[in-house]
């Protein structure tokens, strides 16, 4: 019995078959500049195309002994980013006088229709001497972005400038920010400058620099705010190259993919301006499929106050579709031409455990490929986010387009029966032990002749 035994065991073992890199029609090199252990890389289009499953199920990461690599996928989320901008602004001088009242008669402000403060004119006090200098106003109108920095130059001046900052949106209500200081010291021969003060995300069209001591206000020569464009931007598609049409008739055009995608966008360029074209799309996952509608929209060239202002695309829901099919409303004058498509996918970022030596292979394009991807959090123990970020970015080296006539040389040789060696011997095991395991069963459960 115990031969039995083993026997099952091994027969229940199941029987997975020896994957090589000649299973893979794609194959790139993945360069890998710094230490790992992990990496990731952000996928590009062509090697989405060149996988046989959507799921990216035949993805492979091998490394130079022949040995593959566990790796995840994982769909790139929405990333919350900043984006500093600095802006030179006008500056106009405040009297004491102007500076303590907000916005006194003696102050001439005239405003363009976008709010940017065109003149700033202080009046002179009724003696012969002039008001002393308080502070300075800036213009800031044109900056839609909260402010966070502000850099000052001024003329030879040395020593502690120190001066409060107040915002307005109106020159006629102020509300104080704080109290600041700038610097400039030197002595035999150095010299110590602090020039920048930090602003909290201030959201004014106005600001009003009063020095605490105006007799030492300085003469301004450059000043400079920097604002902060925050907020989360969505992960870019990955855009095809243009698709010739197939003209059905006068209002139809119709493209062919090269499989079924989960195309989550269409661009139809417009080539004349002054072009209205209504559209509907229709799509379909296989020729069995009947058309159904995925996508509906106004395209556009107009123009619009002095600019041109252009909408050539359309949002998908992201079903998987091997065919498209655009219908023109023939109201809006529709194409001049037939229009090329292009179409965009989501991205895919790959991450992987670079174990072994380099260089590293990425390999796609095999139909039989099960899935073996990891989850994130079993290829990194104590997974989170924000080290996701840092980990080191590896580089895709994109194989060469093969030319036609190796296209077709390629695809007559896939057309002839290969010979597996590997494969035919696992299965032929499998049947001899399949057998013999029938026959060790016939010879336990045949009756015994009585003795």
């Amino acid at each position: 019995m115990k031969p039995l035994m083993a026997l099952l065991l091994v027969l229940a073992t199941p029987v997975l078959a020896v994957e090589k890199a000649e299973d893979f029609a794609w194959q790139a090199t993945l360069q890998t500049p710094v230490a790992g252990p992990w990496f990731q890389l952000d996928l590009p289009l062509p090697a989405l195309l060149a996988a046989k499953h959507s799921d990216l199920r035949d993805l492979r990461v091998q490394n130079a002994q022949g040995q593959f690599l566990a790796y995840s996928l994982l769909q790139p989320a929405a990333e919350y980013r900043q984006a500093e901008q600095s802006h030179g602004v006008r500056w106009f001088p405040l009297q004491a006088e102007q500076a303590a009242t907000g916005l006194p008669p003696g102050l001439r402000i005239e405003s363009s229709s976008t709010g940017t403060l065109v003149e700033v004119q202080p009046a002179t006090a009724p003696s012969s001497q002039p008001l002393p200098r308080q502070g300075w106003l800036l213009d800031a109108s044109a900056i839609q972005a909260p402010l966070v920095r502000l850099s000052l130059d001024w003329d030879g001046a040395e020593g502690f400038q120190r001066f409060a900052v107040e915002g307005s949106d109106d020159l006629q209500h102020w509300q104080a920010v704080g109290d600041y200081q700038v610097a400039r010291l030197s002595f035999a021969g150095d010299r110590i400058e602090q020039r920048e003060i930090r602003l909290p995300a201030l959201r004014s069209r106005y600001l009003r620099l009063l020095w605490r001591s105006p007799a030492l206000a300085p003469e301004l020569t450059a000043v400079q705010l920097v604002s902060v464009q925050e907020g989360y931007v969505e992960p870019p598609l990955l855009w095809s190259e243009p698709l010739p049409a197939h003209q059905l008739d006068a209002q139809s055009y119709q493209w062919q993919l090269p499989r079924a995608l989960p195309v989550q966008a269409l661009r139809l360029p417009l080539s004349d301006a002054n072009s209205l074209v209504p559209v509907r799309v229709q799509g379909r996952v296989d020729t069995t499929r009947p058309w159904g509608a995925v996508a509906q929209g106004v395209l556009y060239r107009l123009p619009q106050q002095g600019r041109e202002v252009r909408e050539e695309e359309l949002r998908l829901p992201g079903w998987p579709l091997s065919e498209l099919r655009v219908q023109v409303d023939a109201r809006g004058g529709g194409f001049s031409s037939a229009p090329q498509l292009q179409y965009a996918l989501s991205g895919q970022r790959l991450v992987f455990l670079a174990r072994g030596e380099g260089p590293y292979r990425l390999l796609l394009g095999n139909a039989k490929a099960a899935p073996v991807e990891l989850p994130l959090a079993t290829l990194m123990p104590g997974y989170s986010s924000e080290p996701l970020r840092e980990l080191p970015k590896a580089s895709l080296l994109l194989p060469a387009e093969p030319s036609p006539q190796e296209q077709n040389q390629a695809g007559t040789i896939t057309k002839e029966p290969r010979a597996d060696w590997q494969r035919l011997a696992l299965w032929a095991v499998l049947l001899a032990g399949v057998l013999l395991l029938g026959l060790m069963a016939y010879s336990l459960l045949r009756p015994r002749k009585p003795v």
